[in-house]
């Protein structure tokens, strides 16, 4: 759904690897919309001059899902990958450093787990995993 109504810039190009599923998982869908957006707007600033967002899907060995986003920017040392879920930290002129604070937050109330992945030059990857619900 997001993918869909979310205004790509045209200098992006947007690369779907959406795996048919019939795990279900149980969240605040307006929490995670907040959560991928925040994601997808990094990943799109971090592009100016054009470049590849790519959003997969698939389930995971553990029992989990798993939503990838992934930029073809720049991408960053590990010393500020450490760093950029932590509340006030930030890398950019305006940046509030509070976008991938919310989003650490909104996938630790959905007992899930994010992280990242990234070099400099090679762009980043976000991987958010939430437990698929049993009923």
């Amino acid at each position: 759904e997001i993918l869909t109504v979310y205004p790509f810039p045209s200098h992006i190009k947007l690369e779907r690897k959406l795996r048919s599923m019939n795990s279900w998982v149980n969240i605040d869908m307006d929490e995670m919309r907040q959560a991928l957006r925040n994601i997808i707007g990094n990943g799109i600033e971090v592009m100016p001059d054009g470049g590849t967002l790519t959003v997969a899907t698939s389930t995971t060995a553990d029992n989990m899902v798993k939503i990838e986003i992934s930029d073809t920017g720049p991408g960053m040392p590990q010393e500020v990958a450490e760093k950029i879920f932590t509340p006030f930290f930030t890398t950019k002129a305006r940046g509030t450093g509070l976008g991938l604070a919310v989003v650490k937050k909104v996938v630790d109330r959905h007992k899930g787990r994010v992280d990242v992945e990234s070099e400099p030059g090679k762009g980043a990857k976000f991987i958010i995993c939430i437990p698929v619900y049993k009923a």
